[in-house]
């Protein structure tokens, strides 16, 4: 067993005090322990807060980031559509004065450069106007169905006049039929515009080919020329960056593809599709397109009730005139000049108000109406002549800066072309709209697309 004895008190003294000295140590480390707990939180919190801070901060940097985007892409939108007003007399009043000049004429060159330099200063507008709409996000997509073959014929017959300027062989091949397609006809058109601009300027004396083909499922239309050739270094740099080559100075103005491309690729990627560059020496270069043939994603139009078309109304005996309603002085004598060389009689009006009165007068032919006029609202006037049933049975054709054409032809515009007046444009449609005004046939593959639907 054990022993009972007992350990004297004075002996524990000294075992007291080392029990007592290692619980203080104890007591100490876990103060030290909760402490820095304590200050672990502490510097949690801070730090929390310092992230909350940077979030706020972040969200307030992106809401003016936004603000300062919308505020860009408005300013360039507006500019844009300011600067399309003198071009319109610039560019109409040099064409009109090349036509009564002598090819001969010393004039007609100088004219050419104020025109040609038009031109590209409109294709620079254009270009920067997509571009804010891109980066503002606000480019959707307006799928229609339409004729592929006609088309590609309209795109060949607009640009065989600037090919012969150019001294290039310009072909269109593909098969006879191509069939209906649905996608967005204007993207399209301005894809293919671009890369035939290039081709046509960078091919001078050469040729430019363009073949398209139609699978059902996917669109394929390649534009090929004997241009330069392409560097394998800079055909990504053309199609993702805005402006020429880092390295390359062109000697020429028109001669940069400039933001043209880098737009054209970014509209086939948002069709769901792609654009490639092939280049090879002494071949030249080949741009294709590939979008899909039935595109899926459109926006919803919601047309205006229309009234009555059938004849229940006596609009009588139609005058051989064009009404014309614009708040621009110039655009208006352009007009009137380009009516009067085709034959045509027009009625001037400045106003909504008066143009109305005026089309009850004297019920004519066609309408050409301005949208985007200072104390008018064109968009408004579209909307009382389709409802007019004196009037709903008139043409009419939009002639303005407003290219929103989803819109016009939800509001029953019968073709929607855009400033700077393109008198072939407009001819083609007064003549295919007006048998009363035709002085010879027209093929309706050159008409716009919103003439046709």
């Amino acid at each position: 067993g054990f022993n009972n004895s007992t350990i004297p008190l004075s002996e524990l003294t000294g075992l007291g005090m080392v029990s007592t000295f290692c619980a203080g140590i104890y007591v100490s480390m876990m103060a030290l322990y909760y402490a820095n707990i304590v200050s672990s939180q502490s510097e949690l919190e801070l730090e929390i807060q310092r992230h909350l801070a940077t979030t706020r901060e972040l969200r307030v940097a992106t809401e003016e980031a936004e603000r300062a985007t919308r505020a860009k892409s408005e300013f360039l939108a507006k500019m844009s559509h300011e600067l399309r007003t003198p071009l319109s007399a610039i560019l109409g009043y040099s064409e009109m004065l090349m036509e009564e000049l002598d090819d001969t004429d010393s004039k007609v060159r100088d004219l050419k450069r104020i025109h040609g330099g038009g031109k590209t200063l409109l294709g620079l507008i254009n270009d920067l106007l997509d571009l804010s709409k891109l980066e503002a996000h606000k480019t959707d997509l307006h799928a229609e169905e339409f004729d592929l073959a006609a088309f590609l014929a309209s795109v060949a017959m607009d640009w065989e006049k600037p090919a012969l300027e150019n001294d290039v062989d310009f072909t269109l091949r593909h098969a006879t039929e191509l069939g209906a397609v649905v996608n967005d006809a204007q993207k399209l058109r301005r894809v293919i515009d671009n890369l035939m601009s290039n081709a046509v300027k960078s091919a001078r004396a050469g040729w430019v080919t363009l073949t398209a083909s139609n699978n059902g499922d996917q669109i394929v239309i390649a534009i090929a020329d004997t241009g330069r050739v392409i560097g394998p270094d800079r055909m990504a740099a053309m199609l993702d960056s805005f402006g020429s080559h880092t390295s390359e100075t062109p000697s020429k103005y028109d001669e940069n593809p400039g933001l043209g491309l880098a737009l054209s690729h970014r509209y086939c990627r948002l069709m769901g599709g792609d654009l490639t560059v092939e280049s090879e020496p002494s071949r030249g270069s080949c741009f294709t397109i590939r979008v899909p043939a039935r595109l899926t994603r459109s926006a919803t139009i919601t047309a205006l009730p229309e009234a009555p078309r059938n004849g229940v109304w006596d609009i009588g005996h139609v005058e051989n005139s064009i009404l014309v309603v614009d708040d621009d002085p110039s655009a208006l004598d352009l007009i009137e000049r380009i009516l009067s060389k085709e034959g045509i009689a027009s009625v001037l009006c400045r106003s909504v108000a008066d143009g109305i009165a005026r089309a009850r007068e004297h019920v004519p032919a066609a309408i050409i109406l301005d949208i985007r006029m200072q104390q008018s609202d064109g968009w408004q006037a579209l909307r009382l002549i389709r409802q007019d049933r004196q009037l709903c049975s008139i043409k009419v054709i939009l002639l303005t800066v407003d290219d929103d054409f989803v819109k016009g032809r939800a509001f029953g515009a019968d073709a929607h072309l855009l400033k700077p007046i393109d008198r072939d444009a407009l001819m083609r449609c007064i003549r295919a709209f007006c048998p009363a005004l035709r002085v010879d046939e027209v093929d309706d593959a050159r008409l716009p697309l919103a003439a046709q639907a």
